[in-house]
């Protein structure tokens, strides 16, 4: 009953998966529709942003050609000689009839005035106290014009005074009697350009409704405004009744050079400024969202309407397809997942036997190693290890009980705390556990005291948890992973001198080795040597050999009858290598030894032989490797020239006719070419295509089947790929007559 359960459940997973397979294609149309709708909304945007700059860039050229009309105005009233010694001469006793004695008179006002821009033009002296305009001649303080509760006249002799000359003056709620608004006024000492003692000036005054009539178009929906700021952030012109709500400065900053979106009375609205470099003006324009998506908003709405509708159907139909062909991709998945369920359970069987020759023999290489690191799922980083084997003796209740498998590895892994959790544990033969621990950088004897205590603590452990008694035993550090074989000879030296019948103990191989008299080399470590010299491993065979001089001339203080027996032991190794490779032309291994003196210096000269003998026939054996390696790239390289136009060419068939697995093939083909095979082919076959579309007249489709491909449309994708141009174009250019 449980596992039919089991058995509906996972088939209702599938059927829901394979549902859900037709329904993510029926969302597709979805998702054309939604990036058709920002892509209207894009345009939308950028089209609105494009309107505003360019109002905003008319507008403000219109006005800076009005600014230098005014400039032009100001310095023809400046420099009329007539007005100028009237400025100087005129008083308060002087009558406005007497005025009209001089040249600058209604007529010349007049034709100054011509600008549609312009409403009034005033010339003011001071002295006397008197505005001249273009059909009037007053006193100041009788001038009807008032500016919101201010007479013309104290507004004007207010600005002298306070020296606010030869600049734009926003004047709000002017009256003159007969209209009513806002101006713009632009105040000049006379003569033009001075500031202090001013005895005359000129005034022009502009209505504002005329300049915010350049803004009409951007001004046409609800919510949307323009203004200009003048290069002190002072409000110059607006189709707002009120203040701006952003200001220059607060533009300037923004990141983005085109518009930002802002939040203004509760809606978003996006706002275009631009500066001009005349006068430091700013000209503002906003427009709400709202009004400008409008349109998109519309399309938006039919697009969900019409894929809805399509979804629905689309579902139902997937509801069909799915039931109907969900039972074949179930019973797929069963097998799937039955072949998972085996590798899985082969994942502890990997592992071990990873450990297993980590420990004992090691990897000779580094991608040898990462490979089968990522086959066994386990994470080794680049850093120093220290290995510990820990010797578990039952009492005599536990060794009348059948042997569990792990039962060591089992016992230790629940007594390990969190910091703990990155050692590696793996079981080794007579109840004993060895445990891969990393070290961190820096001095190792703190460390390894540490990890000694741990052990310790360890043991008593398991005598509590499992009656156990234990023997542990340190090896030394390692500098990386693949010297971790060396500290774990190192702890198993260390645990065998330890009596099984004294228990809870932990012995170090550094302690042992510096009172040891006996010379370091087991069988392991002969076996390694003999391996690495076979893989002819030139720098491994260099490391193992500074490894045994350093165990046994450094750490050790051996007698020179010591050192003679472990010269002699390597002399028999290279004898046994001797007559495995007897094929190679080899130095004569009894000629190592120069005899059986124990003389120290004759040791030397005995020991520097050996390796010399050692690294000769490691190097042949390398050479002899590499020179097969390249007789087998050469091979395979005759072939790839040969057939390249064959189109079912691969590198299954090439690693088959050369009785080579197909990834050596194919890493032996990349470390000598620098490229993949499949690189390789195509670029023999390209260059051949491109000599063929140079020098003949040849269909394209009749080039691509000699060069080796099966269409001329992958043909066509693999020559632009490789070319930037198609094959027809190629053929047409003028570098066609020539190599690319």
């Amino acid at each position: 009953m449980h596992l039919q359960k089991r058995s509906f459940t996972r088939n209702k997973k599938v059927f829901g998966k394979f549902l859900l397979s037709y329904v993510l294609v029926l969302l597709f149309p979805l998702l054309i529709g939604i990036y058709a709708y920002q892509q209207t909304v894009h345009i939308v945007r950028e089209d609105a942003v494009e309107l505003n700059r360019t109002v905003l860039e008319n507008s403000k050229q219109s006005l800076n050609n009005l600014f230098a009309e005014i400039r032009d105005v100001v310095s023809v009233i400046s420099l009329d000689k007539d007005l100028q010694a009237l400025i100087l001469r005129a008083d308060a006793e002087w009558t406005p009839e007497s005025l009209y004695q001089f040249s600058l008179q209604r007529n010349e006002l007049y034709k100054l005035s011509t600008n549609n821009y312009f409403s009034d033009l005033f010339v003011y002296l001071r002295k006397s106290e008197t505005l001249i305009a273009s059909d009037h001649i007053a006193r100041l303080y009788e001038h009807p014009m008032r500016i919101g509760d201010q007479s013309f006249g104290e507004w004007l002799e207010g600005v002298v005074t306070r020296e606010e000359v030869n600049r734009y003056h926003r004047l709000e709620d002017v009256t003159n009697g007969k209209t009513k608004g806002n101006y713009i006024a632009y105040v000049s000492g006379l003569p033009e350009g001075h500031r202090t003692h001013i005895d005359g000036a000129a005034v022009i005054l502009i209505r504002e409704q005329s300049v915010v009539q350049l803004f009409n178009r951007l001004a046409e929906d609800d919510g949307s405004f323009a203004y200009i700021l003048d290069e002190h952030d002072r409000l110059i012109a607006s189709t707002l009744s009120g203040e701006p709500p952003i200001g220059a400065a607060q533009l300037a900053a923004e990141p983005r050079p085109g518009y930002q979106v802002y939040e203004i009375a509760g809606e978003d609205t996006m706002v275009s400024h631009t500066r001009s470099a005349y006068n430091g003006w700013t000209y503002v324009s906003g427009l709400p969202e709202a009004g400008v998506f409008a349109k998109a908003e519309y399309i938006k709405r039919i697009n969900y309407s019409i894929l809805g509708l399509a979804l629905l159907i689309g579902c139902l139909a997937a509801l069909l397809l799915a039931y109907r062909n969900s039972k074949p991709v179930q019973e797929l998945l069963e097998s799937l997942r039955e072949l998972t369920v085996k590798m899985d359970e082969q994942l502890p069987t990997l592992r071990a036997a990873f450990l297993e020759r980590l420990l004992k023999t090691g990897f000779n290489h580094e991608d040898e190693m990462r490979k089968h690191l990522q086959q066994a799922r386990l994470k080794l980083p680049e850093q120093p290890y220290v290995v510990a084997l820990l010797r578990m003796y039952p009492d005599q209740i536990a060794m009348l009980l059948p042997a569990e498998p792990g039962s060591g590895r089992s016992a230790i892994q629940p007594l390990l705390d969190d910091r703990e959790r990155d050692w590696l544990t793996h079981e080794l033969r007579h109840a004993t556990v060895a445990l891969i621990i990393p070290l961190e950088p820096g001095e190792a004897e703190p460390q390894l005291e540490g990890i000694a205590a741990r052990l310790l603590k360890l043991q008593e452990l398991l005598l509590q948890t499992r009656q156990s008694a234990a023997n542990a035993g340190l090896g030394q550090p390692a500098s990386s992973p693949l010297e971790v074989w060396r500290s774990y000879n190192e702890a198993r030296q260390a645990l065998d001198v330890l009596d099984a019948e004294i228990t809870g103990h932990v012995s170090r191989y550094d302690t042992l080795a510096r009172q040891s008299s006996h010379y370091y080399y087991p069988i392991d470590l002969e076996l390694k040597l003999t391996n690495t010299v076979r893989a002819g491993d030139v720098d491994g065979l260099e490391r193992l050999l500074d490894h045994i001089e350093v165990e046994n001339f450094v750490q050790r203080q051996l007698s020179p009858w010591r050192k003679m027996q472990l010269l002699q032991e390597l002399q028999g190794t290279l004898q046994k290598l001797s007559e495995q490779l007897a094929h190679l032309p080899l130095v004569d291994a009894g000629a190592a030894l120069s005899g059986d003196s124990a003389d120290s210096e004759r040791l030397v000269q005995d020991m520097n032989g050996l390796r010399s003998v050692l690294r000769s026939l490691c190097e042949q054996i390398g050479q002899q490797k590499s020179n097969r390696h390249r007789k087998l790239f050469e091979d395979i390289r005759s072939t790839i020239a040969k057939r390249y136009r064959d189109s079912s060419l691969s590198l299954c068939q090439i690693a088959t006719e050369q009785k080579q697995t197909e990834s050596y093939v194919s890493t032996l083909f990349k470390e000598q070419m620098g490229i993949t095979f499949s690189d390789y082919v195509e670029q023999l076959r390209l260059d051949e295509a491109c000599r063929l579309l140079r020098e003949t007249e040849l269909p394209i489709v009749e080039i691509a089947e000699q060069v080796g491909y099966n269409s001329d449309k992958s043909f066509r994708r693999a020559f632009k790929r490789a070319h930037g141009i198609q094959p027809t174009s190629f053929r047409k250019a003028p570098e066609a007559q020539t190599d690319i």
